[in-house]
């Protein structure tokens, strides 16, 4: 009767045969243990890599996208403010211009009007003297004086007034005050007149 298992009395027990190898089945088999070493760091390092670099793409594009838009907006901005402005410069321009020809019509007739009181007044003077030449001579100014705006368009006569102003500032306001102030004094001058005459026609003095 032999001995199971075998020890160091059983006659074919031979202690330089190793012993066989026993193999355990697992769940998946070998295959599955093939597999699970194919994906390595690296492999997982270049996955996230790709994916960072996807998403900075995609970030760049919207960023560029964005101030693309804003650029676009800015620049419609800026036109609109360029052309309402222009609009408001070309009303004020027509609204300068149209005070500028009410204003000249205003001054050519009272040019006009002095041009005939001085010229009755020469009329009617009996003095042939220097005052009477002196004041047909300012009636004849006033005259072509008046003629000259009443011929002239309002905006060149505007830009004409502008641009002798910028050139000579003094001498501008020196003749715009000596006007002024010999309008007053022909004022006084008229008024003085026309008052003598009524007296002198018998009139009641006021």
């Amino acid at each position: 009767m032999s001995t199971y298992p075998p020890d160091d009395s059983t006659p074919i027990y031979d202690r330089s045969t190793p012993p066989a190898p026993i193999y355990v089945e697992t769940d998946g088999g070998a295959g599955d243990q093939s597999a699970s070493h194919d994906s390595t760091p690296s492999d997982k390092a270049d996955v996230a890599k790709s994916a960072a670099q996807d998403v900075a793409g995609d970030a760049k594009s919207a960023a560029s996208d964005v101030a693309g838009t804003t650029k676009d907006q800015a620049k419609r901005v800026a036109s609109e403010a360029t052309d309402h402005a222009k609009q408001l410069y070309g009303q004020a321009s027509e609204g300068i211009k149209e005070q500028a020809g009410q204003q000249q019509e205003r001054a050519a007739g009272g040019l006009r009007t002095l041009s005939d009181q001085l010229s009755s007044m020469a009329d009617k003077s009996d003095d042939d003297g220097i005052a009477q030449k002196v004041v047909r001579d300012l009636s004849h100014r006033a005259g072509s004086f008046a003629g000259f705006l009443e011929g002239r368009d309002p905006g060149s006569l505007l830009d004409e007034v502008k641009s002798f102003a910028a050139r000579k500032p003094g001498t501008f306001i020196a003749i715009a005050a000596g006007a002024g102030i010999l309008a007053g004094r022909l004022t006084k001058a008229l008024a003085a007149e026309a008052k003598h005459e009524h007296e002198q026609d018998g009139g009641p003095t006021a």
